[in-house]
């Protein structure tokens, strides 16, 4: 979990003190809804950082987004999924 996102409108994150990552769940499944949230949680985290590595990867812009107010930051950012998606097809 990104903490920089934790104190964010919008943003929930996983639940403390439970188990998070996937590697934690192999021997395991998870039990109780706070281990099916974070486990929910930890998988799409992954696919979403997968995502942004291969949008980083063809738009070098990404891999470092200049000083920008936040707000810009964002547009920059799903401009740059919108052409990943709207190329993809």
């Amino acid at each position: 979990m990104d903490s920089g996102y934790a104190g964010e409108h919008g943003y929930l994150g996983p639940h403390k003190r439970h188990r998070y990552h996937l590697k934690e769940f192999d021997d395991r499944p998870a039990q109780g809804p706070n281990e099916v949230f974070n486990f929910h949680h930890a998988s799409l985290r992954n696919v979403v950082e997968t995502l942004f590595g291969v949008v980083k990867a063809r738009w070098h812009m990404l891999k470092g987004v200049p000083h920008y107010p936040r707000e810009k930051q964002d547009n920059i950012i799903k401009a740059g999924f919108a052409l990943y998606n709207y190329l993809k097809k």
